[in-house]
């Protein structure tokens, strides 16, 4: 089985990496000019104190796409119109495309390209860019998709790599959940610098994340999706058991990168105006992180 990993992020190598560890071919399709370093330093995951370095292609040219089995688009929110293009040109017929991406919008867009299959998903992993080859885990490493996808051919493959697949009647529940968690935390931990834990000591914080659950849930209701009832006291739970991590907006911030605030806080903010309904708390949050995007790419 061929496999693309488009985009050699923290995610994608994580992913990538793993399946590369089973034999299976891996491919990781890079922006213009990135190819000759990582032919040169490769690519690495550090994972339960083993270092791990599978061979695997890095290349610019799409054409490798058309010998694809299957596809993981990894790219940040902001990229998967482009990636879309990309894939309805060169993807042969057979292929197959998950979308391994924060937000809720991201599948969808890839599906009105694309006459192939396209699985949303819902990644639990936490990872991150150590050194500009090398990425670290720091916890989890599963992901969701739905249930009809558990006699695809290519899920053993995961198994064997180590990559537990959950599988959920109703995914877009699962994303919508991950994206109410998303909200209440990736913010505030770019904003503040401060690990999940330390957000939570912080006595004004959890009435914070009560509003900012609370319109999360109050979109999905305008859009025809209930929640599970214990959302907030799952955030909870999550910021428990991640009490040590920070964010992927605060890696991007941190790093001036622009970050996936448009379909995080963004998201919510956009859907709540189209059906008429405020959502002050994910509104300040959407702002104050567009205000750091604008300020790393403009110049003093």
């Amino acid at each position: 089985m061929k496999i693309v990993v488009v985009g050699a992020g923290a995610v994608g190598a994580f992913f990538g990496l793993k399946l590369a560890q089973t034999g299976a071919s891996v491919s990781f399709l890079l922006k213009p000019g990135r190819a000759a370093d990582y032919q040169e330093h490769g690519l690495s995951l550090q994972l339960g104190g083993q270092r791990l370095a599978p061979p695997v292609n890095f290349s610019e040219d799409p054409v490798l796409l058309r010998s694809a089995d299957l596809v993981l688009v990894c790219v940040k929110s902001g990229q998967t119109a482009e990636v879309a293009r990309q894939l309805a040109q060169y993807l042969a017929p057979s292929a197959v495309v998950l979308s391994l991406q924060n937000g809720i919008s991201n599948a969808p867009i890839l599906a009105r390209q694309l006459t192939q299959p396209v699985i949303p998903t819902a990644v639990y992993v936490a990872v991150q860019r150590s050194t500009p080859y090398q990425v670290e885990h720091r916890g989890r490493g599963e992901l969701a998709l739905g249930r009809e996808w558990q006699a695809a051919p290519w899920a053993p493959l995961f198994a064997q790599a180590g990559i537990p697949l959950l599988w959920g009647d109703r995914i877009e529940v699962l994303q919508w959940e991950k994206l109410v968690m998303n909200c209440a935390l990736n913010a505030l931990s770019a904003l503040t610098e401060l690990s999940y834990g330390q957000l939570a000591r912080i006595p004004a914080v959890p009435a914070l994340l009560d509003a900012l659950v609370a319109e999360c849930v109050s979109v999905a209701h305008a859009e025809g999706m209930v929640l599970p009832a214990d959302i907030r006291q799952r955030l909870d739970h999550l910021i428990e058991g991640m009490a040590g991590q920070r964010s992927s907006t605060h890696a991007d911030v941190s790093a001036h990168r622009p970050s996936e605030i448009e379909a995080i806080n963004g998201e919510i903010v956009k859907r709540a105006q189209a059906h008429g309904l405020a959502a002050p708390a994910n509104l300040a949050l959407y702002a104050a992180i567009q205000a750091l995007d604008l300020s790393a790419t403009t110049p003093n």
